[in-house]
């Protein structure tokens, strides 16, 4: 006799080598026995809550893991209405690079592309970095809260002019700006006593 494990292995193994018999067969009963089958995976989904929920989160997890294009694919789909295709020419076009800060996209967290699109008409516009994408999304995509911001940010900038380290030598971020607030002006000229 066979212990669990063993019992269970061996089925595993079983299950694999007449795949193709077992899926015929389970096929064949499903088509003949329809109503009893969706009557009693119904009844059990109901009596069973957790379970079915724990079973359909394993088995999307193991459909993600193994097949992440097909993912992809899916969600663009959904989400954003367009194909792996259409993102791969997107992407292409706007030179593998965020459409807001320039930097070219990697695998990190903060620099992995993102579609970016209007929340109220659901229309794609370009694809931006996650970092860019999340300031937009926080900015309720309003042009006058970013603008505010930028605003804000000069006023309590004591250096504006900076160097972005995703981009060529010799070329800033955004555009320069003299600051010329007391404080500025006091780390320019110390006064020594």
């Amino acid at each position: 006799m066979l212990s669990g494990s063993k019992k269970k292995e061996y089925a595993h193994k079983y299950y694999l080598e007449h795949k193709d018999q077992a899926y015929k067969s389970s096929n064949k009963y499903y088509m003949e026995h329809k109503e009893e089958v969706i009557k009693s995976s119904s009844e059990w989904a109901k009596n069973n809550p957790e379970k079915r929920k724990q079973i359909s989160r394993d088995s999307a997890r193991r459909i993600n893991k193994n097949n992440p294009l097909l993912n992809r694919e899916r969600k663009l789909k959904f989400k954003y209405g367009i194909t792996l295709e259409q993102e791969k020419e997107m992407l292409f076009s706007q030179g593998n690079k965020c459409a807001i800060c320039d930097r070219e996209f990697s695998n990190t967290r903060s620099r992995r592309p993102g579609i970016d699109h209007d929340h109220k008409t659901g229309k794609v516009r370009e694809i931006l970095c996650h970092k860019c994408n999340l300031m937009l999304g926080y900015a309720e995509d309003s042009p006058e809260l970013l603008k505010l911001g930028a605003q804000y940010l000069e006023k309590h900038s004591d250096n504006f002019c900076r160097q972005d380290p995703g981009r060529a030598e010799g070329t800033a971020a955004m555009g320069c700006m003299e600051d010329n607030s007391p404080r500025q002006q006091a780390n320019q000229n110390p006064v020594s006593a």
